[in-house]
């Protein structure tokens, strides 16, 4: 592309580093790099920032913004002792982000080490506050006793990659739209803390550190038509939950063929 001088906004600067830093790592991309992307000439971008390390700080830090912003709006008007309402959203609302803004989560990611100390310290915060609030639901709710799990904290670990998890997999042409693969991400973290709730109901939520049985996996096995779709197992390995379902219905999209597809079971509720 060759390059023109013009305006370029900060926003439409960070937009295009952040894509960049995706793909190609912050170490990789340069501030012609950038420049090129937009369509104008590098020393124009100082215009709007003073760095290339501004400007990844500057696109962690919205994200996490972002995502603690919508993890307090999920949980705004749930009752205080409905733990597993709030767990059910707070998961919503992370697979959503994950799945909404991949690039944004690959560089929070995989590039807190490039940070400068002071920054890498600001955006771990962010992190911790964020982990922080998820895994208090599941300690609060296993203090009432609707949780069974034995190991909160390795439910709240598995919880917190499901977003991870679900990135890993889902396109935004496949089949399934990205809040109905965050409403059965919701499900599957109730399975994994042992909730209460599903047990009363007569389903065999998992037991032990894991809280994850074969049951699972048994259910999601079914999509939307009713077809069967996979067998398998929902893990927890390498500090990341997974479930895989490696065969195709009948009804699958062609363009779906290399990819990996979770297999779900149930269908969408609304939220509003």
């Amino acid at each position: 592309m060759s390059a023109r001088s013009g305006p370029a906004s900060r926003g439409a600067v960070l937009d295009a580093a952040c894509q960049l830093f995706a793909e190609r790592g912050y170490r990789g991309t340069s501030m012609k790099d950038i420049a090129e992307a937009l369509g104008v000439r590098a020393p124009s971008l100082y215009n709007h920032v003073t760095s290339k390390q501004e400007i990844l700080f500057a696109v962690m830090d919205k994200a996490m913004d972002r995502a603690l912003a919508a993890l307090e709006e999920a949980l705004a008007g749930v009752e205080e002792h409905d733990t597993s309402e709030q767990l059910r959203r707070a998961t919503e609302s992370l697979v959503l982000d994950f799945l909404r803004f991949p690039a944004e989560v690959t560089v929070c990611n995989t590039e807190v080490r490039s940070l400068e100390t002071a920054n890498r310290l600001a955006i771990v915060a962010k992190r911790d506050q964020y982990a922080a609030r998820v895994r208090g639901i599941i300690e609060q709710g296993c203090r009432d006793g609707r949780f069974s799990t034995r190991t909160p904290q390795i439910a709240a670990f598995a919880v917190l990659e499901m977003g991870n998890g679900a990135k890993s997999w889902f396109r935004s042409s496949g089949r399934y739209p990205d809040t109905f693969v965050a409403s059965e991400y919701g499900e599957f973290a109730l399975r994994v803390v042992g909730c209460e709730r599903l047990r009363a109901a007569g389903l065999r939520s998992g037991a032990g550190d894991l809280g994850v049985q074969a049951d699972v996996v048994e259910r999601a096995g079914h999509d939307r038509q009713g077809h069967r779709r996979a067998r398998g197992a929902v893990q927890v390995g390498g500090g990341e939950i997974a479930a895989l379902a490696r065969r195709r219905g009948p009804d699958d999209e062609p363009e779906e063929k290399k990819h990996r597809s979770l297999a779900h079971h149930g269908l969408l509720r609304t939220r509003t």
